[in-house]
């Protein structure tokens, strides 16, 4: 089965995007940051709002300060 999307397996095959499969990503991140990289500074380019920056840290966000745009400019609405 081929789905299509941005995200990839290993084989760069595109996974389809469930619930699961996002809490299981979300958590994944939050071990690469807290075991491995260890930054000062972590900026996200498709994570939008604070709730979600936090959600993406994992148990790890209280570490950090989460500066976030929580609403769209008006260009964009």
């Amino acid at each position: 089965m081929t789905v299509d999307g941005v995200y990839q397996d290993n084989r760069f095959q595109g996974i389809a995007v469930t619930h699961k499969a996002m809490a299981t990503r979300s958590r994944q991140i939050s071990e690469i940051i807290a075991n491995s990289v260890q930054p000062d500074v972590i900026a996200f380019q498709e994570v939008s709002g604070t709730q979600a920056v936090i959600e993406a840290l994992g148990e790890y966000a209280g570490k950090y300060r989460v500066c976030s745009h929580d609403v769209l400019s008006p260009a964009l609405n």
